[in-house]
């Protein structure tokens, strides 16, 4: 988290400089937010995913994890708008010891041993949003957002073999664990947030997403395991866009 605060604010900086010659709207004279104006925008997001793991992945990885979000979005002259993205997040390893009689995956492990298990949750997602516009913290104009959308999430999967064990390489439980891989699902996203622009250029927004990642699915695992591997979940997220070509605002964009 510390590196994606670290970058944040240095995109800031380099967003603001860029925008340096640009007029900088007052807290009390804000243009409106309206698409037609700023038709594209790229924008950096970091996440919280809040999520369990369920049955036998539970020895396999933690669930609340950070990450990071990429998209570029389209406004339209009306209030709907689309955003296409890609988020991942990261991969903290979990280990897992088993013992002789050690039954996960429809397997019996045959050695005490300890696994190591890496899992990434990558998601490349397409969203349309409703905005609605509103006023706020000494009339400086915000956007709040509506969108339902579809997301393709796969999981990276790594499990790390144990070293220096006699005969692991037989064990059951060491084979089924081989099998085991991501498998790319569909799923549904809900979102709400809020946005405003501190320049013709620069913006910050935050969005709140609720995904049915309970239809994530492994593949590989044994006949009679349950291949689904977490809950739906939630996530928060906070960063910053860039409207590519400026924000065009005129004077009946001032509210006095």
């Amino acid at each position: 988290m510390k590196a994606l605060s670290k970058y944040l604010c240095a995109l800031c900086m380099f967003m603001i400089v860029m925008d340096a010659n640009a007029t900088l709207p007052t807290l009390q004279r804000v243009p409106s937010l309206q698409g037609s104006k700023y038709p594209w925008t790229l924008g950096f997001d970091a996440n919280l995913l809040y999520l369990q793991p369920k049955n036998d992945f539970i020895y396999l990885t933690y669930g609340n994890r950070v990450g990071s979000e990429i998209y570029i979005a389209y406004r339209t002259p009306t209030i709907w708008g689309f955003e296409f993205g890609y988020n991942w997040t990261n991969d903290k390893e979990k280990s897992l010891t088993v013992f002789p009689g050690t039954q996960l995956f429809g397997a019996t492990s045959a050695h005490t041993a300890n696994y190591g298990c890496k899992i990434r949750l990558k998601d490349t997602y397409l969203d349309l949003y409703a905005h609605k516009m509103f006023t706020f913290l000494n009339r400086r104009k915000w956007e709040a957002k509506y969108g339902v959308g579809m997301g393709w999430v796969r999981q990276t999967i790594k499990i790390h073999r144990p070293r220096d064990v006699p005969g692991i390489e037989r064990d059951p439980l060491k084979i089924a664990l081989d099998h085991v891989d991501g498998k790319t699902r569909a799923t549904w996203r809900f979102n709400v947030g809020l946005q405003t622009l501190f320049t013709r250029f620069l913006g910050i927004r935050s969005i709140l997403t609720y995904q049915t990642t309970s239809d994530i699915e492994a593949k590989g695992v044994n006949y009679g395991v349950n291949p689904h591997m977490f809950t739906n979940s939630f996530s928060v997220s906070l960063g910053l866009y860039w409207n590519v070509s400026g924000y065009y605002y005129h004077l009946q964009d001032y509210d006095g």
